[in-house]
Order: structure tokens, then C-alpha cells, then sequence
């Protein structure tokens, strides 16, 4: 029994010793793990049950039922036109993402620029900021298809990030091959001028509406563009699991372009089932992380801290954020070209048609509501430090646009303060995470557009945070804006 009761006694010890250590040696982990608000960056617009009981509900049935694949593009065409308030659903072009198309335009563009001049080189005219994806996908083309494509960029204005039209030449201009009209922060971006220039001088307009607020927002592209395009993304409206969606309206550029790109799509390979099965399985781990499904994010903080935290100190979710995101292992998008030059299968044509059924107006109207009830909780002296872009135009916009915009951003001071600010929020239990979304040419000359690259910082989702963490987010920018203040005073005073 002496032994027994000292066994006993031994083991308790030696648990209360590994929880005593445990809890002072590790105690901002647990803190960490127990008070950041599970709120990611990403916008998505679905969960875990309904990405089982439909996509994936698709990919099961269809081992069994195929429907007929062309009445069903078919039907895919005329919703997306219908959404659109256009009538000519044969301008259409539904494809694998929004990738894809965007490919189909260069690649036509530069087989047109090889028979007219015996070279592959174009150049785009576009703002200073650069949809990431877009950006590195024209980088992988140069390697894959030995081209070459230039940029005339137009910077942005540094107050307020609007397009600087005095920034444009118009005979540089005139020697582009395409201009790409890109709508940034989930509001029609203002670039006029880009439109009428494109329209001048003949040069063919390719728009890029995926940051415009969504197809299903007020905005529907602009009358001067030859072409509009959409995504169906993990974290874009249309939600679908993937897809893209072409209109080419009827003009000589629209009508030429859609002439090539479609016999370019149509002699493309059918996506596999299994494809597409590894697709949507990448993406359903992505909504897993969105929506903290079964407590993931948990699971991800526990790998932070052992793989990219210093121990003894907060998990650095930031950290383990960015390198969630660039892992091409579970990528949520395709960027092998393989990959997206494939045409969309049955059930992927499926989740096209039932991601348009959704309602997301109600999604739209919490972040509208959301954003006001940040902004009333900031002083207003700090707004447009922290939010350069939310100009009382830029959000009278937002209401009336009624749009989603799949981001929330906070901007960093110029300089080597963003890791900062992610450090900042990170110790104030918020998860955060450095911007991927824009990018911008490396041998760039426009410095507003390389500071807004290079200062955005992801914040938590504000259609997915609660009021009482909206209050407590509103209050640690606050607090950080200030520590800012102080921080110029005192360097002035040295």
C-alpha cells in the first residue's frame, strides 16, 4: 500500500509539475490559443455542410447520373447573361476559372503580335496595382511560351488612391495592345479615362469585374469595355468552387476576341473527375480554415507555435497565415496551366448553376453595416491613415453599389512597418496576415502603386466578426494609430 500511495503521489507530483510548466512557460500560447478571435482574412461565402450537400454532392451523383454537358453550358450561358441585364448569351465564354480566360486574351493577343511583327510582345496598359494573380500568371507565360510582355502603368494618387490621369501619356498609351481595366477594394474603381483612351485609339478593353463588388452587386461592367470577366472562386460571388465566366460584347475587338478564345477553349481537354474532386478538396480545407470548422483554426494555432513561433511567446498567426496560403500542396486555386486550360466538367457547370440560385444580398448588407459600425468606433481623425481608399465617395459607393468585398484591409505607415502592425494585431488576438491579393511589376517606376503593394495588411474579415469583436478590433487600431503619433513626436523631440 506505501508503494501504491507513493506511486500515486510521484505521478501527481510530476503532472502538477508538467502543468505548472506548462502554464508559466507556455502561458501566452494558451493565452493566445484562448483569446484570438478565430477570424480569418478570407471571404467565403459558403461552409463546410453546404460545400458537402452540393459540390461535392455533384462530384458523387455524377459517378452514377451525367447529365447532357452542352444543354447544361448552355443553361450556365444564359444565367450568367441574364445576371448580367445582357441579351446575347452566344457572346459567352464559361471556363475551368477566370484564369482562363485571362489566358485565352493574352495568348491570342501575342499570336496576333507574332504574325504582324514576327515577334510574341505586347504591352499592357493598366494601373499601378495588379491583381496578383493575373500578374504572376502573364510571368509564368514568359517562361512557358517564350514572350514578352511590357507594362505602361498609371500610378495611383497617394492621397486617396483614385487613378492619376496626369500620369498618362497619351502617345505611350497608343502603343498598347491592351488595356486592362482592374476594379480594386470591392467598389468600380474610377479609371474613365482608361476606357475612353482604349476606345480612341482602338486598342482592345479587357475588364477585370472581380473586384467591382461581385456579379451580383449594382455594377455590370462598363459600356465601353470589348470584354467583361467574372470568377467563381472560393472567395468570390458567384461562390462555385472554381469558375470563370466571359462576355464579349459586340464590337470589332469584342467579336474578334471572342472568335479566338472560343475555338481556343473548345479544343481544350474536359477537366477529370478526379480534377475536379482535387480541387474542391483543396478549397473545402480553405473553407474549413474561413469558418473555424470543428475548431480548425485551433489545430492550425498548435502548428504555429511549433513550427513558426518562438516558444514562450504568441502564436504568430500571421506567420502561419502566409505560408497556409502560398502552399501550392493545398492552393485553393490552380496555377499550372495544365490545370486551368481545361474546360469545366458537368459537375463543376453543376456548382456554376446553383451558386448563381444564392441570395447574397444579405451578406452584402452585414459587411455594409459592419464597415459603418468599424468606422463610428474610430476616430475620425484616423480613418484615412489607417483606410487611404474609404474616401466618403469610395463608401457612398459601397451603399449604393451594394457589393461584397471579399477582403478587409488595413494600411501600414511606408517603410518597414508592416510585419509592425501584423505583430501589433497579432499580440492584440486578431489574425491578420501580410497582402497577396495585389501585386506589382518588379522594375516598376510608379511609387504609390509600390507602397500600396507593400503596406496593405489583411484584417479579419469584418462580414465574419462579430459587433463585440468589430468594437474590440476598432479599438486596437485606434490604440495602434496612436502609438504611431507618439512615435513621430518622440523621433521629432530626438
Amino acid at each position: 500500500m506505501t508503494d501504491i500511495g507513493g506511486s500515486v503521489i510521484g505521478g501527481l507530483a510530476s503532472v502538477s509539475i508538467i502543468f505548472l510548466w506548462l502554464i508559466t512557460f507556455h502561458k501566452r500560447f494558451f493565452v493566445s490559443l484562448w483569446k484570438t478571435s478565430k477570424v480569418t482574412g478570407y471571404g467565403v461565402y459558403t461552409n463546410f455542410g453546404e460545400a458537402l450537400t452540393s459540390h461535392f454532392w455533384f462530384l458523387f451523383k455524377g459517378l452514377f447520373v451525367q447529365p447532357d454537358r452542352a444543354a447544361l453550358e448552355k443553361e450556365v450561358s444564359s444565367k450568367f447573361v441574364q445576371l448580367l441585364g445582357e441579351t446575347r448569351s452566344e457572346k459567352t465564354v464559361i471556363t475551368h476559372s477566370c484564369r482562363s480566360i485571362f489566358y485565352y486574351v493574352i495568348k491570342t493577343l501575342l499570336d496576333d503580335a507574332k504574325e504582324r511583327t514576327g515577334e510574341s510582345r505586347i504591352k499592357i496598359a493598366l494601373p499601378s496595382v495588379h491583381f496578383g494573380s493575373f500578374y504572376r500568371l502573364l510571368r509564368g507565360m514568359e517562361k512557358s511560351i517564350e514572350c514578352k510582355i511590357d507594362f505602361y502603368e498609371v500610378d495611383l494618387k497617394e492621397e486617396d488612391w483614385t487613378l492619376d490621369d496626369r500620369d498618362i501619356d497619351e502617345a505611350e498609351f497608343a502603343k498598347c495592345d491592351l488595356v486592362l481595366c482592374q476594379h480594386l477594394f470591392g467598389v468600380p474603381f474610377g479609371q474613365d479615362k482608361l476606357f475612353e483612351l482604349g476606345r480612341k485609339h482602338n486598342i482592345p478593353i479587357l475588364e477585370d469585374c472581380v473586384q467591382s463588388g461581385s456579379l451580383f452587386s449594382n455594377y455590370k461592367g462598363n459600356p465601353l469595355s470589348d470584354m467583361i470577366m467574372y470568377s467563381g472562386g472560393l472567395d468570390k460571388t458567384p461562390q462555385s468552387f472554381g469558375g470563370g465566366f466571359g462576355y464579349f460584347r459586340d464590337t470589332p475587338n469584342g467579336n474578334k476576341l471572342y472568335k479566338k478564345c472560343s475555338d481556343f477553349h473548345n479544343k481544350l481537354p474536359l477537366d477529370t473527375w478526379k480534377g475536379r474532386f482535387v480541387g474542391c478538396f483543396n478549397q473545402l480545407i480553405h473553407v474549413m480554415i474561413a469558418r473555424n470548422t470543428f475548431g480548425f483554426n485551433s489545430l492550425i494555432g498548435l502548428l504555429a507555435y511549433v513550427w513558426v513561433s518562438d516558444r514562450g511567446d504568441y502564436i504568430k498567426w500571421y506567420a502561419i497565415s502566409l505560408k497556409i496560403r502560398k502552399a501550392k500542396a493545398i492552393t485553393p486555386f490552380q496555377h499550372a496551366e495544365s490545370g486551368f486550360l481545361r474546360k469545366p466538367t458537368t459537375y463543376q457547370l453543376q456548382s456554376m448553376l446553383y451558386a448563381f440560385t444564392k441570395d447574397y444580398e444579405a451578406i452584402a448588407r452585414t459587411e455594409l453595416s459592419n464597415r459603418d459600425y468599424l468606422l463610428k468606433n474610430i476616430p475620425s481623425e484616423y480613418h484615412l491613415k489607417l483606410f487611404p481608399w474609404w474616401t466618403p465617395k469610395v463608401l457612398k459607393l459601397h451603399k449604393d453599389n451594394l457589393g461584397i468585398s471579399e477582403f478587409s484591409w488595413v494600411f501600414a505607415p511606408k517603410g518597414e512597418q508592416r510585419m509592425d502592425l501584423c505583430q501589433f494585431l497579432n499580440d492584440h488576438f486578431f489574425i491578420c496576415m501580410i497582402n497577396t491579393t495585389w501585386e506589382y511589376h518588379e522594375f516598376t517606376k510608379k511609387p504609390v502603386g509600390k507602397d500600396i503593394n507593400n503596406n496593405l495588411v489583411y484584417l479579419p474579415n469584418i462580414g465574419e466578426l462579430k459587433k463585440p469583436e468589430i468594437l474590440r478590433l476598432s479599438k486596437t487600431l485606434t490604440k495602434y494609430a496612436k502609438s504611431l503619433e507618439i512615435g513621430v513626436e518622440k523621433v521629432k523631440k530626438a
